[in-house]
C-alpha cells in the first residue's frame, strides 16, 4: 500500500504530523509508527476510514472534575488571579471564554489526556469514558502548592501518586484507537506540536516528551508498564493565563484550603477544549466507582502493573499498559471547560 501525501489530503495538523510520525516503512498491511518507541502497528486502512480531511479535528479532553467546594474556591481565586494579571487573563474559571461562543462555563479540571478527534467519534468517546469511570475510585489529593507555567499561567499542581496513574493509564489505552497516530493542531500556549515534535526529533531524539508525544499524541504522562521511568505528569488545575506571556503575579497569600479534597475527586469527564487549555464544551460526566488505592500503596512505591492498578479488573486490550475509569453519566449534551500547557516552575 502507498503511503498517501497527507499533505495534499487536507490542511490540519493530522495530516501534517501523520506525514512525519506515519513514516518510514509502509507494507500491504499497514505502517509502523515511529522506530523510536514502542509502538506497533497503526493500519493504513484503519487510519484512512477514520480521517476525513473535510471535516475539522476538534480537540478532547478526558479530565477529572473538582467536587463543590474545591469548585467554589477554584473559581474565586481564578478571579482574583485574572484582576492582578497585567493586561488581565484569557479565562475565568466558571465564566464563559470570552468570544468562543460557548455558554458554558471554563470547567476547573485535571486534565488526564488530551487528544484529537472529529465529531462523529464524539458517542464512542462517551461510551469510553463511561467505562473507564468503573475502573477506579476516588483520589484524595492533598492542598497542593500553585506554580507558574513558562507562559506565566497559574498552576494548581498535586502530588503524583499511583491513584493518579491509575486513572491515566487506562484512558491512554482506551483513546488510543480513535486517536489513530493523529496529534493535536496546537497545545494550551497555542504551539504547533507537530512543530514541537520536529524540534523535539533534532534537540532530544532520546527524550521523554518526544517519545510520549510518538506514542500517544500528549506530552504530560506518568510511568506506564512498558516506560515505568516516565515522570512528566503532574496532576494540576489551570486557574489563570495571563493575555501579556511571561508576566509575572503575586500568588503568594492564596493557600488551598486543607479539607477541600476530603471526598476526593470522584468524577470523570468528557469535554472539548478552547484556547489557554480550557475545558468549555462538556459531553459527559461519571462517577468514579471502581477500587480506591490503599494509602499504602503509595508510600510502598509498589510496581506498577495490571495486577497492582485493576487486582482482577484489567481492562480489556490494556495488558501492556495499566490505565482507568467510569460510573452514572450525569450529561451527553454540550456544555463547557478549561486546560494546561508544558512543565512548569515551582516560584
Amino acid at each position: 500500500m502507498r503511503l498517501v501525501d497527507l499533505q495534499d489530503k487536507g490542511k490540519s495538523v493530522a495530516a501534517l504530523a501523520l506525514r512525519r510520525t506515519l513514516q518510514d516503512r509502509c507494507t500491504g498491511e499497514g505502517v509502523l509508527v515511529g522506530d523510536e518507541t514502542r509502538l506497533g502497528f497503526v493500519l493504513f486502512q484503519n487510519f484512512q476510514a477514520r480521517y476525513d480531511p473535510r471535516m475539522p479535528l476538534m480537540t478532547l479532553d478526558i479530565a477529572l472534575l473538582l467536587p463543590d467546594e474545591a469548585r467554589r474556591w477554584a473559581c474565586e481565586v481564578s478571579a482574583i488571579l485574572a484582576e492582578r494579571m497585567n493586561g488581565g487573563s484569557h479565562f475565568v474559571l466558571g465564566e464563559p471564554f470570552p468570544g468562543s461562543g460557548h455558554d458554558g462555563p471554563c470547567e476547573p479540571h485535571v486534565t488526564i489526556e488530551q487528544f484529537p478527534a472529529d465529531p462523529s467519534q464524539i458517542p464512542e468517546l462517551q461510551a469510553r469514558t463511561q467505562r473507564l469511570s468503573r475502573l477506579a475510585g476516588p483520589i484524595r489529593p492533598d492542598a497542593g502548592k500553585f506554580r507558574l507555567n513558562p507562559q506565566g499561567a497559574v498552576e494548581w499542581h498535586f502530588p503524583w501518586s499511583q491513584s493518579w496513574q491509575r486513572v491515566q493509564n487506562p484512558v491512554l489505552e482506551s483513546v488510543e484507537p480513535v486517536r489513530a497516530g493523529r496529534l493535536r493542531e496546537s497545545d494550551p500556549a497555542g504551539d504547533s506540536i507537530a512543530e514541537t515534535v520536529e524540534r523535539l526529533r533534532k534537540e532530544d531524539p532520546g527524550g521523554q516528551e518526544l517519545a510520549q508525544y510518538l506514542a500517544y499524541g500528549f506530552n504530560e504522562i506518568g510511568p506506564t508498564t512498558s516506560h515505568p521511568d516516565w515522570n512528566r505528569f503532574s496532576p494540576h488545575i489551570t486557574l489563570a493565563w495571563p493575555k501579556v506571556s511571561g508576566s509575572q503575579v503575586d500568588f503568594s497569600d492564596l493557600t488551598p484550603p486543607p479539607a477541600l479534597f476530603k471526598d476526593g475527586l470522584t468524577t470523570l469527564a468528557l469535554y472539548g477544549m478552547d484556547r489557554a487549555g480550557t475545558c468549555t464544551v462538556e459531553y459527559g460526566r461519571f462517577e468514579l466507582t471502581g477500587p480506591s488505592l490503599d494509602p499504602g500503596d503509595h508510600d510502598r512505591g509498589a510496581a506498577l502493573t495490571p495486577a497492582t492498578l485493576f487486582g482482577a479488573q484489567a481492562p480489556a486490550g490494556a495488558a501492556a499498559d495499566p490505565r482507568a475509569s467510569a460510573g452514572s453519566a450525569r450529561s451527553t449534551q454540550p456544555r463547557n471547560t478549561p486546560r494546561r500547557p508544558g512543565p512548569s516552575q515551582d516560584l
